[in-house]
């Protein structure tokens, strides 16, 4: 589950203006289509057994990411000291694919 959607449930508002439920996000909600992006890598990657496929929607989760890393480091640098973890993992799950695209063609 999304971690804004899980701090919602639990009464806690997300960090200013940096999205979730209660307002929109950078570059006009780019953080609310990440969660559909995370699970089309999921979808490309293990379900079609694709890691072209794979590669390509995680390099678009990947400017999501930033761009929503970015937004929040202007206007709640505890909001983005709280997103680098994610945006760290989605760059060496990146790698990762990478490899395995470039050991499979």
């Amino acid at each position: 589950m999304d971690p804004a959607l899980r701090a919602d449930r639990l009464g806690h508002r997300p960090a200013r203006g940096v999205g979730g439920p209660r307002g929109p996000g950078p570059g006009g909600g780019a953080d609310d289509r990440r969660p559909g992006r995370q699970r089309r890598w999921c979808w490309a990657f293990f379900d079609r057994e694709s890691p072209r496929a794979g590669l390509a929607a995680i390099a678009l989760l990947n400017g999501l990411n930033l761009a929503l890393l970015r937004e929040a480091s202007r206007r709640d640098r505890t909001a983005a000291a709280a997103l680098a973890p994610y945006v760290a993992w989605t760059g060496f799950a990146t790698a990762l694919n990478a490899s395995i695209w470039r050991r499979n063609r």
